[in-house]
């Protein structure tokens, strides 16, 4: 796969790129699959280093620039690249990253990330009102991120996703 960023107009974007795009889609088809559309609650954990860890995997400057994205490194390190699920066995797995099925360029970085959640200890469950996990696209960009069932999003009246966090802490 290669991606071109245009430095004479300034023009930019990832929307040509149909690798990245089958990409996001396998790792929303995984998420639900992981998390067994919404049957399985979602931990979060203490897996420190994604967002480094991504970016690392890019050798190429140019790649690694490429990649250097906000939005995306907002949904990596702020919210939902550490998420966990807890299999029958006790063991954890990760609910966003998943190596198996992922293009060349990003098997590295989906592999780490996905052996450092692994490796991560539990730090609660995670609750969301959110209907969208991530900003899928700004302007010319698509990002990382996944969409839940609505069985995996919080609704509650009398209580924020965050209070309900909080108690079962």
């Amino acid at each position: 796969m290669s991606t071109q960023v245009s430095a004479t107009t300034g023009a930019a974007g990832n929307h040509h790129d149909h690798d990245y795009d089958s990409f996001i889609q396998r790792m929303n088809a995984r998420f639900l699959t992981n998390c067994a559309r919404g049957e399985k609650p979602l931990f979060t954990t203490d897996a420190a280093g994604l967002w480094q860890i991504y970016l690392d995997s890019f050798t190429e400057p140019c790649e690694r620039q490429y990649h250097n994205c906000s939005t995306c490194r907002h949904f990596i390190i702020d919210r939902y690249g550490a998420l966990a699920t807890i299999d029958e066995n006790g063991m954890l797995a990760s609910a966003i990253w998943n190596e198996d099925d992922t293009p060349e360029l990003y098997k590295p970085a989906i592999a780490a990330m996905a052996k450092t959640v692994r490796r991560a200890k539990v730090t609660g469950v995670f609750l969301s009102s959110y209907s969208m996990w991530g900003v899928p696209e700004t302007g010319a960009w698509r990002h990382f991120a996944v969409q839940p069932t609505p069985k995996m999003i919080f609704s509650r009246a009398t209580q924020t996703a965050g209070q309900a966090m909080a108690e079962k802490r």
